[in-house]
């Protein structure tokens, strides 16, 4: 997964989604989302819980309608809970202790 600090919302593709049990149900909003490309990407809100090492965070991610999307860590009920240092040269990225 890319940590994207220019994504609002986490975003998996289709298949991902599929494969932990999303399903589309007739009452499901469709939303369009769109990136620097300008094109737009059909998805829904899913909430799940993602692990962090021994954290398990309530999260919403866009689930993209669509396998061309990419795995995208955004800011959305994530990034306000870390101290986020990415260390470029030596290719690390630190998430430290959440904010409480």
């Amino acid at each position: 997964m890319y940590i994207d600090s220019g994504a609002d919302i986490t975003t998996i593709p289709l298949a991902a989604g599929l494969a932990l049990g999303f399903r589309q149900k007739p009452r499901n909003k469709i939303l369009e989302m769109r990136g620097v490309s300008g094109g737009g990407v059909p998805y829904l809100i899913e909430n799940v819980h993602l692990g962090f090492d021994d954290l398990r965070l309530p999260v919403r991610i866009a689930w993209a309608l669509i396998d061309e999307a990419p795995f995208l860590l955004g800011r959305l009920d994530i990034f306000k809970r870390f101290d986020i240092t990415f260390k470029e040269r030596q290719g690390l990225i630190f998430f430290s202790t959440p904010v409480r």
